[in-house]
């Protein structure tokens, strides 16, 4: 079937019919077969990319076959101005790199880097795509400077598959080598929240946030901050919503960069159009009130009270979790008739997880504003021992036993 004097033509059907084999029955592979792609791995143009497909339906169904002389040879062919085998060698590494790690080394990952300068989508695609794999499977291999060359790539390609795989790469290789990262990096990023471009933006934030989550040393003013919340305002309620997960982020790792004012923005994305970016920015107030309770006020707590009736429950939810960890427990003195009326409607909220919540809020009430308790409050929990849902009874049952057992509650108005 491979001897010498063989069509080219030939060779391309023997192939197809391999990679058709390895896909479709990989248990009739064998090391002589392999051998032969490898050569192939020589051949014209459509030889190569014949082998290749054939050698990426092997990786994905017999790696164990996989050998380091084949993945030299393809190392070699990520340098081809055929823009279609490039495409289906970049391809073939990526699934090397999933299946079989160890053969992965420096080289395939720098090469990987040149294909994304070839001016050719399909070849940027794969190979950002086949990025994001080696820098998973081989962060090791990982330097500050390819990290500068995959941000740079993402910033100025025109293409939004290849740079939102170069800022998933990006954020991988945050996760695995997060002292790679540098000051000089991040305000690279930070820049890129004002691109023209929607997908990098998206990509900036959603790096930033991996910083942030990783290297909070790294966010040293409050000017981060101030440009995350200006992009709240952005026309793409995709970017608008990873930006407020980096404000989350934020909020926990760097409370003390907080302030009034960026709160004040926050609330006003509880009216955001999109349900995404609402819930979000709700966790974010979550997340401010119980690391600077002192942030919170009478208009903040308005805005939170309003979205009680928000249109999706899950915001329902965050936002009554709000106003018990800003209110009921970190700001006790706040709490007042009209707010807890607001709560108190929500013991007959559709959805049960907010039932459940409301009526573990009314039993915080107990142990901080016991006096604002009254015969009609535990009337309405009283109802709610009736509530289809075992966890909300349970709930229910502890919060009016905390009642009837705290001195402080007036049982007879």
């Amino acid at each position: 079937m491979f001897s010498d004097d063989i069509k080219s033509d030939s060779k391309l059907l023997a192939a197809k019919a391999i990679g058709s084999i390895a896909e479709k029955r990989p248990e009739l592979m064998f090391a002589d077969i392999v051998d032969k792609l490898i050569n192939m791995l020589s051949g014209s143009d459509y030889d190569v990319r014949e082998a290749a497909e054939a050698i990426v339906s092997l990786a994905e169904n017999r790696p164990e076959l996989i050998t380091s002389d084949m993945v030299n040879k393809l190392i070699y062919k990520l340098c081809d101005i055929d823009a279609v085998k490039h495409t289906v060698v970049a391809r073939a590494i990526k699934i090397i790199a999933k299946k079989k790690p160890e053969l992965i080394d420096t080289d395939i990952l720098h090469k990987l880097n040149y294909s994304l300068s070839v001016r050719n989508i399909d070849v940027q695609k794969a190979a950002a795509s086949a990025i994001g794999i080696v820098t998973e499977k081989r962060p090791e291999f990982i330097t500050t400077d390819l990290i500068d060359k995959f941000i740079n790539t993402m910033i100025s390609n025109s293409n939004s598959d290849v740079g939102w795989e170069l800022s998933s790469a990006t954020g991988s290789v945050i996760e695995r080598r997060p002292e790679l990262i540098t000051i000089e990096i991040l305000g690279k990023l930070i820049n890129s929240l004002s691109d023209s471009k929607s997908f990098v933006r998206q990509g900036a934030a959603k790096v930033i946030g991996s910083v942030v989550e990783k290297r909070p040393d790294l966010i040293l003013t409050i000017n981060i901050i101030d440009k995350l919340i200006y992009n709240l305002s952005d026309s793409n309620s995709y970017v608008r919503q990873v930006v407020a997960e980096a404000i989350v982020s934020i909020s926990v790792k760097r409370p003390e960069l907080m302030h009034g004012d960026n709160l004040g923005k926050l609330i006003d994305m509880l009216c955001d159009s999109n349900s995404d970016v609402r819930q979000v920015v709700a966790e974010a107030i979550v997340s401010i009130s119980v690391k600077r309770p002192e942030l919170m006020h009478g208009d903040i707590l308005g805005k939170l009270i309003d979205m009680l009736s928000d249109c999706n429950s899950d915001i329902r939810q965050v936002v009554a979790n709000a106003i018990i960890v800003s209110i009921s427990e970190k700001r006790p003195e706040l709490m007042h008739g009209d707010i807890l009326g607001k709560l108190i409607d929500m013991l007959s909220d559709s959805n049960s997880d907010v039932r459940q919540v409301v009526a573990e809020a009314i039993g915080s009430l107990v142990e901080n504003s016991p006096d604002l308790i009254t015969i009609d409050i535990i009337d309405k929990l009283i109802y709610n021992l009736s509530d289809s849902i075992s966890d909300v009874r349970k709930v229910t049952a502890r919060t009016i036993e905390a009642l009837v057992k705290n001195p402080g509650v007036n049982l007879t108005a």
